[in-house]
């Protein structure tokens, strides 16, 4: 095998694969990269539970496969001095060697037949996301999961489609999220899909504008386009009614900058050590909203200018909830619904209507 290629493309790969090797692995052949040189140069790395494959162009010289340890493999790729990089195997050794500028490496190539191959799925049954609504489907979901092994549905996220309308929605005992879009297409479908293959997708979605398609199976579910695949087992669990859990009448509606209340609430956060102990307290005056924290380090207090129609209420909140939904909202506005003291507050965008997040109150001593 030997090839040559670009080093930020080679280093590229590299990172995005590299996040499928568990660190906490007991079988070292998963500490792997697998590098396979035919028509392009594609590299490969899973854990048994998430598989990715990345390909980048390449001068091919000879075709082949190899297999090397991700860490040293990577730790020489992103130190290299020149920005082509060669790339040979010497069989008889069994070495791979790399050559850039002036410098060159030769690490030994592990077992490459001990290598558990990845199986994607077929991908003519699929949909696909513009690149950009995908980012915010996942964006605007995935911050309400959490990592709870007794409730396997916090742990993921629910993709409903129904009609033209998929539905990315995330839940744990604090908050959740529903994202929404409209699709092209009119393929109906329930799959629950864990976080981690979704944060891998949203990072690469920031590479390049290329869309993404996704693909599914009873038990998979396989993100690919041109040069990158990702395919991980789905998460087997029943799934709450989430459209029940939203109020359909408010009592309270308060339209505030969504920009100064994250700020307001982020300084609150600032008296507090633990803020499920001392929850922030949020209540309405006029055409203010008032935010009030109080704990053994201080007080604090701000009043903001808002939008309110209404009774008045007095109710409190667990602030990295509340600042977790507000960091993944682009609206200038937003608008806060409230039931009672002991309901949930729903926060909508003004500008937008695609999204709706729940965040449950704290009870108040």
């Amino acid at each position: 095998m030997k090839f040559t290629c670009n080093r930020d493309n080679l280093v590229e790969a590299v990172n995005v694969v590299q996040r499928a090797i568990s660190g906490k692995t007991t079988m070292p052949i998963l500490e792997g990269i697998l590098i396979e040189v035919v028509e392009e140069l594609k590299m490969t790395a899973n854990d048994l539970d998430l598989g990715i494959t990345y390909e980048i162009p390449a001068i091919i010289e000879e075709v082949g496969s190899v297999l090397v340890s991700s860490k040293t493999f990577a730790d020489i790729v992103r130190k290299l001095p020149d920005i082509y990089v060669t790339i040979e195997t010497s069989e008889a050794n069994n070495l791979i060697i790399i050559t850039s500028g002036k410098a060159r490496f030769e690490i030994t190539m592990m077992d490459i037949d001990e290598y558990p191959q990845v199986s994607f799925i077929d991908e003519d049954e699929s949909v696909t996301f513009e690149n950009e609504v995908l980012k915010g489907l996942i964006k605007q979901s995935i911050f309400a999961t959490a990592d709870d092994d007794t409730k396997p549905m916090f742990k993921g996220v629910f993709i409903d489609k129904e009609g033209k309308t998929i539905n990315f929605v995330a839940l744990c005992n604090s908050k959740m999220a529903v994202k929404h879009a409209a699709m092209n297409n009119d393929k109906e479908f329930k799959i629950l899909v864990p976080k981690r293959i979704l944060s891998e997708v949203y990072k690469v979605l920031q590479l390049s504008d290329e869309d993404m398609a996704m693909a599914w199976s009873n038990t998979q579910v396989m993100f690919f386009n041109s040069h990158f695949k990702i395919i991980s087992r789905l998460i087997n669990s029943d799934y709450l009614k989430y459209r029940d859990l939203i109020p359909r009448e408010d009592k309270l509606h308060v339209v505030v900058s969504t920009k100064d209340f994250l700020n307001a609430i982020e300084r609150s956060a600032l008296v507090m050590q633990d803020s499920s102990k001392y929850p922030m307290v949020l209540t309405t005056d006029m055409d203010e909203i008032v935010i009030t924290a109080k704990a053994e380090k201080g007080f604090s207090e701000e009043r903001l200018p808002a939008q309110v129609n209404g009774s008045s209420i007095t109710i409190g909140f667990n602030t990295s909830n509340f600042i977790d939904c507000l960091k993944v909202i682009d609206d200038e506005n937003i608008s806060l619904h409230f039931t009672t003291s002991l309901g949930p507050c729903i926060v909508r965008g003004e500008e937008y209507d695609d999204y709706v997040f729940l965040v449950m109150p704290v009870r108040l001593r």
